[in-house]
């Protein structure tokens, strides 16, 4: 698509050079011939004017989130052993592009990370490694140093569901395994809401729902930290009905819900939308058209009614249910909105 756009606009501007010179080489030529060719630049002007309003977006427009993609999540070592963490850069294309990773440590005391992402274990602890490209931060690994085989190396909790509602208790399973897998006995064992004025959890890992949201519960045994549990409480879906806009047309209606973890959002067979050629879905917490394209979540295009499904998920990453108040139809190339859902 870029190539062509440019190659499209790259034609007409040579176009139009070689008829600006005609042109003052034909200054002394009758007044009819000097005004067709005035026409003729003017009809270039306009057919690229309207072919940028038209088409779908000719600008290199981002369609992703740049990411960090990482061969592993977490590393238990030995003192003094080694591993290597691999990373990979995507652009906001989509595009994985080769760069400069810079690596760094939170507990250079317990593990040290070089700029080729290999990690070295000092001394018995936990520390996060990961990676830096520009300003743009990566996923971190959990590095877990063990002194000897016996020692906690992985704990792990787990729960029957990860949807509760109002004032909800749900009791958690923790354990924890040495670095070979087996289950051993820890000292201490703390627990850990990550938003408490949504997720209150005890001493004995029994977690109360407070109030709508998502929220995340880890724990640690003997200073080893879990993985982390995200909760959705309340409702797990979002609707919303069209409004059109503008004299344009968009009616019907949407859901946005959680879905194994993760936001899908759906029209539904009744959506009905005014067309022109890049005609996109987004995501926003406004309704004017340009603040939507430079702010909102793009979640791709479409071309025909009816009923069609998003995994805003993959457009971005950690995204939640209450991130976004509006979905969007709207006329890319102009900015312009055919109309919006409030979800609710």
């Amino acid at each position: 698509m870029k190539n062509a756009a440019s190659l499209f606009e790259a034609k007409s501007l040579a176009k139009f050079v070689r008829l600006f010179f005609s042109l003052r080489q034909s200054i002394q030529k009758p007044n009819v011939m000097r005004k067709i060719q005035l026409l003729q630049i003017v009809l270039i002007f306009i057919t690229l004017a309207l072919t940028a309003c038209q088409g779908t977006d000719v600008l290199d427009d981002p369609i992703v989130a740049p990411k960090i993609q990482l061969d592993k999540n977490q590393a238990i070592l030995r003192v003094n052993e080694e591993t290597t963490v691999k990373a990979k850069y995507f652009d906001e294309y989509g595009v994985e592009k080769t760069v400069p990773f810079i690596w760094a440590s939170t507990q250079p005391q317990n593990v040290t990370v070089n700029q080729d992402g290999k990690i070295t274990a000092l001394k018995a602890g936990s520390a996060q490694v990961f990676p830096q490209y520009q300003n743009f931060i990566g996923p971190a690994v959990d590095v877990n140093v063990v002194a000897t085989d016996n020692a906690i190396a992985k704990v792990i909790i787990s729960s029957s569901k990860s949807n509760l509602n109002l004032n909800e208790q749900i009791n958690l399973t923790i354990t924890a395994q040495n670095i070979n897998g087996q289950t051993v006995t820890g000292i201490k064992t703390e627990w850990f809401s990550e938003n408490a004025s949504i997720l209150k959890v005890n001493a004995n890992g029994e977690v109360t729902a407070l109030a709508n949201g998502i929220a995340g519960i880890h724990a640690k045994i003997d200073g080893v930290k879990s993985n982390s549990i995200d909760f959705t409480v309340g409702s797990n879906s979002l609707n919303g009905t069209f409004v059109s806009a503008g004299g344009y047309k968009a009616v019907g209606t949407v859901i946005l819900k959680n879905i194994n973890n993760e936001v899908i959002l759906e029209l539904g067979s009744d959506f009905e939308t005014s067309f022109a050629l890049g005609t996109f879905v987004y995501l926003a917490n406004s309704t004017n058209g340009s603040v939507v394209r430079s702010t909102g979540l793009d979640l791709g295009e479409i071309r025909a009614n009816g009923a069609k499904s998003f995994n805003v998920s993959m457009a971005k990453a950690n995204v939640t249910l209450t991130d976004y108040k509006y979905v969007v139809i709207l006329c890319k190339p102009a900015s312009v909105s055919f109309g919006f859902a409030e979800l609710k």
